[in-house]
């Protein structure tokens, strides 16, 4: 799992540093077309959102449909063949903010390209072609009437967003309906301006396209802008604002507005990207709401379950579930997830689930494109701790864990209660000094490392055979599990230097050593008085911060005496095997010296 946590501000850089690596991208792209050289790929994003259209209401249900321009900001074309699977396919969606909540309110078919224009939107550099692919460096318009044309329009589940596989003709897709059949539906109590006071609203749209995907530059597909609804007595139309914020998905939008949402952007693997925005919020009187949304950008796996431990015998209040209307005859189970607080099996779990996929391959799992929320009150102030995501096609992992906001396992009573978080939860409980049982998924010691995982465990049986990277070395023996390869020693720690800071402070820095041994490389920095001693008269000084290539020693010498360094790498290698050389003497033989921690 590629896990980032931002906030608000770190996300915009995070956008706008991503475009401008593609933008580089397109400077470097070869004066011709074709994908003919080994890493070209086409790089297709959604310049601007740029209107709207109004089609109608049904009941209580209004449509519309969006307009996009597309650009190719890759290596070489992108397909845009319109007979074939060849081509992209386009999604609209519609996003309300109000009270804190980022919800999905609205979302459309799919509109199947057919034709590529050569516009000049995105660079003067455009290189043409014939319509049948979109050129490096061009543009292409979808007006909205044209993206709300339902002879165009597919469904959605027949789409793999992580390979961009499709059938081609789509179920469907040449049949016409009302004025809401396969648009972008939107509940007309959802944008009336005396039912949602305060209300901001964003569209977005997505573009899949088979050729990205291969070459990973299908996750900044999405582009999201603000809407304004105006109208009344049933009657509302939508007016853009704002500018689009090209390659972000909608959930941005939430983020980028309130800087006390975290964001979590989840990978999974061999397959496609959520992302998780969770915030706290303190209500009085001692209660909490906690509030989440998950956002399934392209992932095919889809999720089926959402979960995090509390604390037994909290008081947790309002929980709540929200999705968005499938609609026009996508195969999907509409029923809202079932919560449950389960302690079966151990710790006192609050789960939101729904039908596994075994029982019911259309249940209503959250399918790309597409994002849900749950919420709940809690009478528990908040922590940053794990929550899990299960996934809903079968498959390896069948989950994802993910650092988030989540309520704290401590009653604070002084005394250490079951279902106390043991390391969170101090004056309540201690730690033990050790992993005590290395099978039941606790970090009894608090140090991070859980079971197997835990180098306490290495005396016993229970670990001689987990080896979770298959390389055939046990973990107690393997000092980097996630290589697929079995290292031991780090090498030698070269060209440490200094120099005076801070009034006569030694400010030393050294560089990586070449071979590191394995993962989660720290430093030890032994100092001694005496240059040939560095086993007797020696001084271990603490880094405390894993991976920092430079420390301060605040010290400094006493009047006649010289301080002399070395600094050794270190891993989580079992014992010696994790302390690194020290160096030679002048004789060329190792030199020794104390191992420190």
């Amino acid at each position: 799992m590629k896990k980032t946590r931002l906030r608000s501000r770190s996300v915009k850089w995070f956008v706008l540093l991503g475009f401008v690596f593609a933008m580089t991208m397109v400077a470097l792209a070869q004066t011709n077309n074709e994908c003919d050289e080994p890493g070209e790929a086409p790089d297709v994003i959604i310049e601007s959102i740029y209107e709207t259209k109004r089609w109608g209401a049904v009941g209580d249900i209004t449509a519309f449909s969006l307009g996009t321009y597309a650009c190719n900001i890759g290596t070489c074309w992108a397909v845009w063949f319109p007979n074939n699977n060849q081509h992209p396919v386009i999604s609209g969606n519609m996003y309300r903010l109000m009270d804190g909540e980022f919800e999905q309110i609205g979302q459309s078919w799919l509109k199947h390209g057919f034709f590529a224009l050569s516009g000049d939107l995105c660079s003067p550099n455009c290189i043409p072609t014939n319509g049948q692919h979109l050129g490096v460096n061009c543009s292409d318009p979808y007006s909205a009437p044209l993206n709300g044309e339902q002879d165009r329009l597919g469904p959605k589940f027949e789409v793999n967003p992580s390979t961009g596989d499709f059938p081609y003709p789509a179920t469907d897709l040449y049949l016409t309906g009302d004025a809401i059949y396969k648009r972008l539906q939107v509940h007309t109590d959802d944008l009336d301006p005396l039912m949602n006071p305060g209300a901001v609203y964003f569209l977005e749209s997505q573009y899949i396209t088979p050729d990205e995907p291969p070459a990973d530059t299908h996750y900044n597909n999405s582009s999201y802008r603000p809407v304004n609804v105006t109208g009344s007595a049933g009657i509302f139309n939508l007016a853009l604002t704002g500018q689009t914020e090209v390659g972000s998905p909608a959930i941005m939008a939430w983020v980028n507005s309130d800087p006390e949402v975290e964001l979590d952007i989840i990978d999974v693997p061999d397959d496609g990207r959520l992302y998780l925005a969770a915030k706290a919020t303190d209500l009085g009187g001692g209660m909490w709401n906690y509030e989440y949304a998950i956002e399934n950008q392209n992932s095919h796996r889809a999720v089926g379950e959402f979960s995090m431990q509390v604390l037994p015998g909290a008081n947790l209040q309002e929980i709540g579930f929200h999705d968005v209307d499938y609609h026009s005859g996508e195969p999907f189970d509409g029923t809202d997830w079932r919560t449950t607080v389960d302690s079966s099996t151990g710790p006192t779990m609050l789960i939101w689930q729904t039908d596994d996929y075994a029982s019911n391959p259309d249940a209503n799992a959250l399918r790309w494109d597409t994002l849900y929320n749950f919420r709940f009150d809690s009478d528990t102030p908040p922590r940053s701790g794990p929550a899990t995501l299960g996934l809903f096609l079968p498959g390896t992992p069948d989950e994802m864990t993910v650092t988030t906001v989540i309520p704290q396992l401590c009653n604070y009573n002084g005394s250490c209660d079951p279902g106390e978080d043991v390391c969170a939860c101090v004056g309540d409980c201690v730690p033990n000094v050790t992993e005590m049982v290395c099978t039941d998924s606790v970090d009894d010691d608090c140090d991070g490392d859980t079971d197997c995982w835990d180098v306490d465990c290495c005396s016993g049986i229970d670990c001689d055979t987990f080896d979770p990277d298959g390389d055939g070395v046990p973990v107690c023996e393997d000092c980097n599990e996630q290589s697929g390869s079995s290292w031991a020693t780090p090498g030698e720690v070269r060209d440490v230097r200094w120099q005076s800071v801070f009034g006569g402070a030694i400010g030393l820095a050294w560089t990586v050593p070449e071979f590191p041994g394995g993962s989660n490389l720290n430093y030890e920095i032994l100092r001694s008085e005496t240059a040939s001693d560095f086993v007797t008269d020696v001084t271990c000084l603490v880094n405390g911060i894993p991976s920092l290539l430079w420390y301060v020693d605040s010290e400094v010498p006493a009047p006649g005496t010289t301080f002399h360094y070395l600094v050794r790498g270190t891993n989580k290698c079992p014992g010696a095997q994790g302390q690194g050389p020290v160096g030679t003497d002048s004789a060329g033989d190792p030199r020794p010296a104390v191992f420190c921690f």
